[in-house]
C-alpha cells in the first residue's frame, strides 16, 4: 500500500526539468520524497519474505537477489548523478529490479 500511494503522489507532483537545480520546487521535493518511500517499501518488503512461512526459501533467495541488484544499481545511480550522465538508465534499472520482484510476488499469489 505504501508503494502504491507513493507512486500516485510521485505521479501527481513532477520533477523539475533540471535535476541539478540548486533550489528545487516544492513539487520536485514532494516527488523526491515519494520516490524515497517507493524505494524503501520495495527494499523492505522483499526482505520480509524471509519471515513469511507460506513462501518457500527459493523465493526468499530470489527476493534477496532483487534487493542486491536494486542497491547495486542505486550506487551506480549515485555515481552517474555525480558524473551527470546515465542517471535515467540506472534509475530505471534500480526500479526495474524491484518491479521484477513485485511481478514475481504477484504471480505466486
Amino acid at each position: 500500500m505504501c508503494h502504491g500511494i507513493a507512486t500516485a503522489v510521485a505521479g501527481v507532483f513532477p520533477m523539475d526539468a533540471d535535476p541539478y537545480t540548486t533550489t528545487p520546487s516544492q513539487a520536485c521535493n514532494i516527488h523526491s520524497w515519494a520516490g524515497v518511500v517507493m524505494l524503501l517499501s520495495l527494499l523492505i518488503a522483499p526482505l520480509l519474505v524471509w519471515f513469511v512461512t507460506l513462501l518457500e526459501k527459493g523465493f526468499a533467495w530470489f527476493s534477496t537477489a532483487c534487493v542486491l541488484m536494486c542497491i547495486g544499481f542505486s550506487f551506480k545511480l549515485a555515481k552517474a548523478y555525480k558524473l551527470k550522465r546515465g542517471v535515467g538508465l540506472y534509475q530505471r534499472l534500480s526500479y526495474g529490479a524491484q518491479l521484477v520482484w513485485l511481478s514475481a510476488l504477484a504471480v505466486i499469489f
